[in-house]
């Protein structure tokens, strides 16, 4: 399974290099908690295109409603995915970004 290999590769990649301090993984999620790019992302003057991981903790799909409230209504979904959904869904993730790449070839 293309995922399952995927998340073993990231783990011996987290081995080789060792684990980040759990202050440095809280410093991270804090500043992610407060960086607020909505307004950055509702006024960019090229498409805006969502990939969501349906089995996303960090980042969860139901955000997609949020989106959509703010005129961001390109999201895809992908049901069985995880946070990284462009790692362990490739095929499909490519199809996608071809998709939102000839949509803004023909807008312009």
């Amino acid at each position: 399974d293309d995922a399952m290999q995927t998340a073993r590769d990231l783990h011996a990649a987290l081995q080789q290099r060792g684990m980040a301090s759990a202050q440095a993984l809280r410093y991270g999620l804090e500043m992610l908690r407060n960086a607020d790019q909505l307004h950055t992302l509702t006024n960019m003057s090229m498409p805006v295109s969502w990939v969501l991981g349906g089995a996303d903790t960090l980042v969860p799909a139901g955000m997609a409603q949020g989106l959509a409230g703010h005129g961001i209504h390109d999201v895809d979904i992908y049901p069985r995915a995880g946070h990284a959904p462009f790692l362990t869904h490739r095929d499909r993730f490519v199809e996608h970004l071809v998709k939102v790449a000839g949509q803004f070839r023909t807008s312009r």
